[in-house]
């Protein structure tokens, strides 16, 4: 699913000769998860390994360069994060194919799947302490492109799909969110820390990935986007143990404000209808068939409900 360009061996080491750091892969393996670029491990003879990342649309390019300053503040101050290589001209972005693209550190480690409360608890300490070292050091990321509005937007591009999944639960939700202000601290987010973006080793987090939605938005949002990833299963139930880990492992290293405290419901609402609306989209972009077995939609449904009826307010 996530390969949308195809490349061959050859291909790949034309293009990593542009980098003087790197060795020739002798490899290619394409990554078939993610949703929006196209990914490989590049490996070479002596076992180096390499991501090579293909931008496929989705994404401004002109943001990059901010972003790879904030994976640079993360690796100096926070965790491990893939820093890109750059070419014999300084430059980390290069063509292939007519598309942009990057080669990245590989950082050591694997993802998981099922998360454990332990490891949604180390999940939310992690999230907690960038983003206590971002409010002091502010960063030109963009604003998120996927704002409440343009979630709307998304999902009424996607309507003649939407009889599937309650839309009056989602028409309701997105009123909700439209209609909330809430005066909450904001700055420099990663905005996608599903846990396939997050690496463990010997069950401690070795490093995180994916920075490529990085962007400026509250850190509730970004709380609670990760929260519903790592704290429901694949139905979209909660799973009140990694609840109880991922906010007793937040709190431990950054304080909500009151505000943030009052809107918590509301903005991880929120936070489920911006996936819900782009796994929507790529239901429409493929077909029912191949898409919703890998991402489906409905758990972010029930999550939207969740919020609806109990929410989080109360496990403070």
């Amino acid at each position: 699913m996530a390969v949308f360009t195809h490349i061959s061996l050859k291909e790949a080491q034309n293009f990593c000769a542009k980098y003087p750091a790197l060795k020739t892969p002798t490899t290619i393996t394409a990554i078939e998860t993610g949703t929006d670029n196209s990914n490989y491990k590049l490996t070479s003879q002596d076992g180096t390994h390499y991501i090579l990342t293909i931008f496929e649309g989705r994404l401004d390019v002109t943001h990059l360069p901010p972003i790879f300053d904030f994976v640079a503040l993360i690796n100096e101050k926070v965790i491990t994060a893939p820093k890109p290589y750059t070419d014999q001209n300084g430059q980390a972005l290069n063509m292939i194919q007519g598309k942009t693209a990057i080669l990245v550190e590989f950082i050591q480690g694997h993802s998981v799947n099922t998360p454990t409360s332990s490891q949604a608890k180390k999940m939310g300490a992690l999230l907690a302490k960038m983003h206590k070292t971002l409010e002091t050091m502010p960063l030109d990321v963009p604003i998120n492109p996927l704002s409440i509005q343009n979630c709307r937007d998304i999902y009424n591009q996607c309507l003649d799909w939407a009889d599937d999944f309650e839309p009056d639960v989602i028409n309701t939700a997105f009123d909700r969110a439209l209609a909330m202000h809430h005066d909450l601290p904001t700055g420099a987010i990663h905005g996608d820390a599903f846990p396939d973006n997050v690496f463990f080793n010997d069950d401690e987090i070795s490093g995180i990935i994916d920075f490529y939605f990085a962007c400026h938005d509250s850190y509730i949002y970004d709380m609670t986007v990760a929260l519903n990833a790592w704290c429901f299963d694949t139905t979209g139930t909660p799973i009140n143990t990694n609840l109880r880990g991922f906010l007793d492992g937040y709190l431990a290293h950054r304080t909500l404000t009151e505000n943030e405290a009052i809107a918590i419901d509301d903005i991880g609402r929120s936070a489920a209808l911006q996936i819900f609306s782009t796994r929507l989209r790529n239901i429409k972009k493929g077909t029912k068939d191949t898409v919703y077995n890998a991402k489906n939609p409905h758990p972010y449904l029930n999550i939207i409900k969740f919020y609806n009826q109990t929410g989080l307010k109360d496990m403070l």
